[in-house]
């Protein structure tokens, strides 16, 4: 700022950012047009207040005010995020393809809002999924801004979820809530809707299939899903769309998007075994989810050479061991073009720990290996977890499609449901497992 002397007397709007404790009064840090300066108070002022100072400039590098009069002013804030935003200078993306040039305008936005929300110091709290997806998806949006991360561990929103992260953001003024990996689907509709009745601005980035009960509940949303014929939308993974958005936003973030689609399998991009490596390694991690891993841990066991190397070891003896077990215990039903493999978890799975059931049936499916149509259906206490390979999908065979039927035939036991085309899963109320097989069964046979 220039054009000011000492003594000079000045007003001020903008908002507040930060404060440090004084002996005799609270120093602020306040964001204006004009850029930062700090002033002097021994009022008390939250973070994320819209302000107007009065005062005499008592420094000039840096500029500081001691305040006279500070007085509340609605918009400023609006105004700022605008000022901002329009002036972000964003780069290219990863990579330019059918979705991120359809995409463009909202992949932008996303940007702006994440860089408005650095500039301005604001409380983030940013929820992914526990896999290497959501994990990368997290770390590459870390590395431009600070957030409260949270480990959400279920692709459907619950109400518990809802309620812990209100009380979190409660008392912050503009709080921003960013919610990867999941999410978008119905039965997180009205956990969503609770997070914008109590004052919290959502961002939605999610490639799970979306039901269009969500579509007006996020501030931003961001799903392949939006595009009309995009060839296997689910292949543009959660923690590659944070990539990109990370990209533009001037983060090296290729090594993340790599990651990202080597958890989901995903074929979008050129893979290494080193991606393939690191995201069964967070895989590993975000598996033993009681124990509060979180985003430093992750990218601090990325780092260390001899302690990766322990982890993937030790992830790989642990699927390796499962699917043995899995392979006794698996039933085969072969009818027609189609070959259906059953598999009970409850006696190989121990909850918290890796590998997960999802892992587990992921890994008998690549095991069979069979060039014809296979299914695995695996189930435990309340939940079905199901895969297929290509040449089901190729067959016409599409779970979110099938699992929408089983919604409607069996509404008063299916709590949630749903996933991919390939790969989905099914909560249900306890002791309607054998059901909801028998009738999925019959589904695929029939389809």
């Amino acid at each position: 700022m220039k054009g000011y002397a000492i003594g000079d007397a000045v007003s001020f709007e903008g908002v507040v950012i930060g404060s440090r404790y004084g002996r005799n009064a609270t120093e602020y840090i306040l964001y204006t047009k004009e850029g930062k300066l700090s002033f002097f108070s021994d009022a008390t002022i939250a973070k994320g207040a819209e302000v107007i100072v009065e005062g005499k400039i008592s420094s000039i590098l840096p500029l500081c005010v001691n305040a006279i009069a500070i007085s509340e002013k609605e918009g400023v804030y609006e105004k700022l995020v605008s000022s901002i935003e329009g002036n972000a200078r964003l780069g290219d993306f990863l990579f330019k393809n059918e979705l991120t040039t359809k995409l463009d305008d909202r992949f932008r936005a996303i940007a702006k809002r994440l860089y408005s929300a650095k500039e301005l110091n604001r409380f983030v709290l940013l929820r992914f999924h526990n896999d290497a997806d959501g994990v990368a998806g997290a770390m590459v949006l870390n590395d431009f801004l600070n957030f409260r991360a949270v480990q959400q561990n279920s692709a459907v929103y619950q109400q518990r979820e809802a309620v812990n992260d209100m009380s979190t953001f409660y008392y912050e003024k503009k709080p921003l809530v960013v919610l990867l990996d999941f999410g978008s689907n119905d039965k997180s509709a009205k956990q969503l809707e609770l997070l914008r009745a109590a004052g919290a601005e959502i961002i939605l980035i999610d490639h799970h299939p979306l039901d269009k009960e969500i579509l007006s509940i996020p501030h931003f949303f961001l799903s392949p899903w939006l595009v009309d014929g995009l060839e296997n939308p689910s292949s543009y993974t959660a923690g590659y769309l944070a990539a990109e958005i990370a990209k533009i936003l001037g983060v090296d973030s290729a090594k993340y998007a790599r990651i990202a689609c080597a958890g989901d399998k995903s074929n979008l991009l050129e893979l290494s075994e080193d991606d393939r490596a690191a995201a069964l390694v967070l895989d590993y991690l975000a598996g033993h989810s009681r124990y509060g891993n979180n985003l430093a841990f992750y990218r601090d066991v990325l780092s260390r050479s001899d302690l990766f190397n322990s982890i993937l070891a030790q992830a790989r003896e642990s699927i390796n061991e499962a699917v043995e077990k899995a392979k006794a215990r698996l039933k085969k039903i072969e009818k027609g073009e189609i070959t259906i493999y059953v598999l009970p978890l409850s006696s190989i799975v121990k909850k918290g720990e890796f590998p997960n059931s999802s892992k587990i049936v992921s890994a008998i499916l690549e095991s069979v290996n069979e060039d014809k149509p296979i299914v695995v259906i695996g189930y435990r206490e309340a939940a079905l977890i199901l895969r297929a390979n290509k040449k089901a999908k190729e067959k016409g065979i599409d779970f979110s499609k099938l699992i929408a039927k089983l919604n409607l035939r069996f509404n008063d036991f299916v709590y949630s449901g749903g996933g991919h085309a390939v790969a989905a899963a099914i909560h249900t109320q306890k002791g309607y497992e054998q059901s909801l097989i028998n009738a999925l069964i019959e589904e695929l046979i029939s389809g």
